[in-house]
């Protein structure tokens, strides 16, 4: 099991304003739980429905007997992650239609 110096560090403030951050620090357990997030065996084993053993491995060699728990805050991580990036799509598609619009109405303008 991974003793862990810190519980959050500057990456992880960064990572509050910015979920898309790639900052991590090895030491610190807040950062390790984003990295399992977004690590090829938890999205196996969102795939699967349930943790793979391969998974349940890994966070045990890394979490130990709180391995449950931190799952869960990869859980929350995962989908904080995943809404972060659907809002970011989706801000980026509503800026391009607005662009569009903008661009339709000088081409009436213009004709």
């Amino acid at each position: 099991m991974t003793n862990f110096r810190i519980d959050r560090c500057d990456a992880c403030e960064k990572f509050e304003h910015n979920h898309d951050s790639p900052f991590v620090s090895g030491d610190c357990r807040g950062c390790r739980i984003r990295m399992f997030a977004e690590g090829h065996e938890f999205w196996l084993s969102r795939r699967a429905g349930k943790p793979t053993k391969e998974y349940r491995k890994a966070m045990e060699a890394t979490f130990g007997e709180g391995w449950r728990e931190a799952h869960n805050r990869v859980l929350a991580v995962a989908d904080r992650i995943r809404e972060y990036r659907a809002a970011k799509k989706e801000n980026a598609r509503l800026a391009v239609a607005e662009r569009l619009a903008a661009l339709r109405e000088k081409l009436k303008e213009g004709a």
